[in-house]
């Protein structure tokens, strides 16, 4: 009776694992075609949380771009728990670009919370020789804002300023990650990319607006003498200064920045193209200021009496 038992536990012990869930069908659904299957494949393997991570990294460099995609959302749903797996990876010589730099990845799309127990190892990373892995470093330090990587940016911006062909895709990324953590003292190397005819139209307006986010006296002071040094006139000259408005509306107050924006409204008029972003940038940098509204409310009673004059 009791051998008898014995196997009926068994048996229901063996029927409860074979109907539990299967990780590893669960995992290869995140590369069936359907979306239907991929998303549900998500939402099951989220449920079951840190046994599945060390099966989804490698999918983190499939060859297709709805599996990676949907491995990394499921890391990213289980949250700092994959920390370690995706540091791993990326710290493994033997990982592949590509998956290491989904890694990166995801560890940026964490944010700062895990600043703590990623920013050494990204760090360590930025000038990887892996180009998926470098770049995606770069702009995972950015993401978690950590202000431990601001000399090595500065350093590959000066490195790369120096090189014959320098490369302009990853200087845009360490611009909008120096951006992103909001406080550095490479002004001058940025502003020497912003004055050099080698850099391209798009890099320079990429660097004109990434910098919104460096919001210090020095960035504001050094911005307004690069304005005054550009050609307003000119195609290249709209559009920097289509960009620079917009961003000088990050900077802190100043009189001579207030003068500035009044002065860009001024030359261009009351086109659609700058008057807007005149306006943004004058509410951004004085909200509650009342000398500043009372700008404002002058600029669009005189606007709306142009306006009626033209009917």
């Amino acid at each position: 009776m009791r051998k008898h038992l014995f196997f009926v536990i068994f048996a229901l012990i063996l029927f409860v694992i074979g109907c539990g869930p299967n990780v590893d069908d669960m995992v290869r659904k995140l590369e069936n075609p359907v979306p239907e299957i991929r998303e549900q494949a998500i939402k099951d393997l989220v449920e079951i949380g840190e046994p599945a991570i060390p099966k989804l990294i490698p999918l983190l460099g499939s060859t297709s771009a709805d599996t990676r995609n949907a491995a990394a959302d499921v890391l990213i749903e289980i949250g700092e728990p994959v920390v370690p797996y995706l540091l791993k990876a990326i710290d493994d010589p033997n990982t592949d670009s590509l998956t290491g730099g989904q890694a990166a990845i995801v560890i940026g799309e964490l944010g700062e919370k895990i600043k703590p127990q990623a920013e050494d190892v990204l760090i360590k990373h930025l000038n990887d020789s892996r180009f998926g892995v470098r770049v995606n470093c770069i702009s995972a330090v950015g993401n978690i804002k950590s202000e431990k990587a601001l000399p090595e940016l500065k350093k590959i911006l000066e490195e790369e300023f120096e090189e014959e062909s320098p490369e302009w895709s990853v200087i845009t990324v360490v611009v909008k990650s120096t951006g992103q953590i909001g406080k550095n003292d490479a002004n001058e190397i940025l502003f020497k990319y912003l004055t050099s005819e080698k850099t391209p139209k798009d890099t320079k307006n990429d660097i004109l607006t990434y910098i919104e986010g460096i919001s210090t006296n020095q960035m504001r002071d050094d911005l307004i003498k690069y304005t005054r040094s550009v050609d307003w006139g000119s195609l290249d000259g709209l559009a920097q200064m289509a960009v620079i408005t917009k961003t000088l509306g990050s900077m802190p107050k100043s009189d001579a920045l207030v003068k500035l924006l009044l002065d860009i409204q001024k030359y261009y008029g009351f086109d659609d193209a700058f008057y807007p972003k005149v306006i943004y940038s004058l509410n951004e940098i004085g909200p509650e200021d009342e000398d500043i509204q009372k700008m404002i409310d002058k600029l669009e009673a005189e606007r709306e009496k142009r306006e009626k004059g033209n009917k």
